[in-house]
């Protein structure tokens, strides 16, 4: 048991130079009040890296809360949910494929990403790090790593219902609005609620 504390303590230890490293002044010198939303963070599996942009105190905030918002509505388990996902802070976010999704939208040249996840990595636009950004990328990260978009649109062609965009899209909004407790139609709701999200407790089990 002793062994395991110090190398649990270790890698925590290499977590915090690791984004000490990727930290701006504001976050740095306000480094000790941070500590449970870094160790929310770190317990959760998650990497935060700073790409052209430092991370600050507020999107470090933002990060925790939204970890802690789908863990409580998504099971509990937040390092079963998220071990492994990388958070990116930038200042242009702007995936190759961009192009090719708006035209497969029908959306101007002029629309811009405020953020996309793609291969366990969220990138997050410098100045629009909010939750429900942050939410609706972490539902994209949860469908990608757990292959739920296809029977959630099965289940909503069933029930006659169309599609908002396209099952990716439509799948990560609606976990969004699912978690942060906005409106959502029965078929979704109830959807998402049959999920058995990784590390959740079975039904009835006292917590």
């Amino acid at each position: 048991m002793a062994a395991f504390a110090r190398r649990r303590a270790r890698s925590r230890h290499y977590w915090d130079e690791h984004l000490a490293l990727q930290a701006g002044p504001e976050l740095l010198a306000r480094w000790p009040e941070t500590e449970p939303l870094r160790d929310d963070l770190w317990r959760a599996g998650i990497t935060l890296r700073a790409g052209d942009v430092p991370w600050t105190l507020d999107a470090l905030e933002v990060a925790a809360e939204g970890v802690r918002r789908v863990a409580g509505r998504c099971g509990g388990d937040a390092r079963a949910l998220f071990d492994g996902l990388v958070l990116i802070l930038e200042s242009r976010t702007e995936p190759w494929w961009a192009p090719l999704w708006r035209l497969w939208n029908r959306k101007p040249a002029s629309v811009r990403f405020g953020a996309y996840q793609n291969r366990g990595k969220i990138h997050l636009r410098a100045g629009n790090v909010n939750l429900a950004v942050v939410v609706h990328e972490m539902g994209h990260y949860l469908d990608e790593k757990h292959h739920l978009s296809r029977a959630y649109r099965r289940r909503l062609r069933a029930a006659g219902l169309r599609l908002q965009t396209n099952r990716f899209e439509d799948m990560a909004e609606a976990l969004a609005n699912y978690v942060l407790g906005r409106p959502l139609d029965p078929v979704r709701q109830a959807y998402l609620e049959g999920l058995r999200w990784p590390g959740s407790r079975p039904p009835g089990e006292a917590v």
